[in-house]
């Protein structure tokens, strides 16, 4: 119980830091927004584009800092199985957004808006992984895997090589999936 406690506390910290280096990458954008859309050539109306696009991405960027921190969060606790569900919620919220800005012919503020509701999606999806109890288990299931990796690697191969010439296992595996 122990580790799944320190694994949720660091997983908030983690995600505190998230929001603010969202933050600050929020700023950082609005900063450039004056001279950005210059990158993107000499058109005004590219420009104004672009210039509208940069605010949908400013504002976006704390909850884009809680989901790359949650994905990979998920990630390493070993839940791709729920991650790939996830990425498919985040899917069918998103296609009817993209739908309305293909069908409208929206501009590329407002394909970053239909973004928008796909990140959203995934964040919601994560949090409420992050907070349910099913990742309690996940963890703990992760934990007595890598228990078991460690445990695994510090067998001493050489005292269970006794009738066998091979004493390395990777040696072991690749004489056992060798064609013959």
């Amino acid at each position: 119980a122990g580790s799944v406690a320190r694994a949720r506390a660091v997983t908030w910290q983690m995600t505190r830091w998230g929001v603010w280096l969202g933050v600050i990458l929020m700023v950082l954008v609005l900063a450039g927004r004056s001279w950005v859309p210059g990158l993107f050539g000499d058109d005004a109306i590219v420009q104004a584009m672009v210039a509208s696009a940069l605010v949908v991405v400013a504002l976006q960027q704390p909850l884009a800092g809680v989901v790359f921190v949650l994905d990979g969060v998920l990630l390493g606790a070993g839940d791709a199985r729920f991650l790939v569900w996830a990425q498919l919620f985040a899917l069918v919220a998103f296609a009817p957004a993209a739908w309305w800005v293909w069908q409208t012919q929206g501009s590329v503020t407002h394909l970053w808006m239909a973004l928008t509701v796909f990140m959203l999606a995934r964040g919601v999806a994560f949090l409420w992984r992050v907070r349910g109890s099913v990742w309690d288990a996940s963890l703990l299931a992760e934990a007595l895997r890598a228990r078991i990796d460690s445990s695994i690697q510090s067998i001493r191969w050489d005292d269970l090589a006794i009738e066998s010439e091979i004493a390395d296992p990777t040696e072991a595996i690749a004489v056992a999936v060798a064609p013959v």
